[in-house]
């Protein structure tokens, strides 16, 4: 596991719960979130420490704008799919 240490307790155990889920994989795993300033730094700073997981930080006003030349409905099952 990495050697990273920010946030709470509490995201620290979501996190570490994370990892252990992606470490089942046995695999190299592709990961991307979103840039949401601090609310997505320390998950970013968890996963990034991590040799077998492949992280990507993307901008929000991309995503946004590829979601809307994909699909012309935007809903939580179509924003899963992208």
């Amino acid at each position: 596991m990495a050697a990273w240490r920010s946030g709470s307790r509490q995201q620290r155990w979501w996190h570490k719960e994370l990892l252990a889920w992606l470490a089942k994989c046995n695999t190299k795993v592709r990961v991307s979130l979103e840039a949401t300033g601090i609310y997505s730094l320390d998950l970013a700073l968890a996963l990034d420490g991590e040799a077998s997981i492949e992280l990507a930080v993307l901008n929000p006003k991309l995503v946004n704008r590829f979601c809307a030349d994909a699909s012309p409905l935007e809903t939580d099952a179509a924003d899963a799919v992208v």
